[in-house]
């Protein structure tokens, strides 16, 4: 869904238990909304820069609210 419906963000599921992502480049890269941590599918070079660069402008992100927008994962 690429957007949640009105009244409903990452809060209400992260309120209630769930385990929020938003994964990026087709879910190769996902990124905890819980606590912002960076999982990768593979321990690539190219994943790892991918790391890196998502890590330095994780403030950034999190300021525009970047990673609450688009596709979400959530589950218990």
């Amino acid at each position: 869904m690429p957007t949640l419906p009105k009244g409903t963000g990452v809060s209400h599921f992260t309120e209630r238990g769930y385990r929020c992502y938003r994964y990026l480049l087709r879910g190769f890269i996902l990124v905890g909304l819980n606590d912002y941590k960076i999982l990768l599918a593979s321990d690539s070079g190219l994943f790892k820069v991918a790391r890196l660069f998502l890590y330095l402008l994780k403030p950034i992100l999190k300021a525009m609210k970047f990673f609450e927008r688009g596709y979400i994962l959530a589950f218990k």
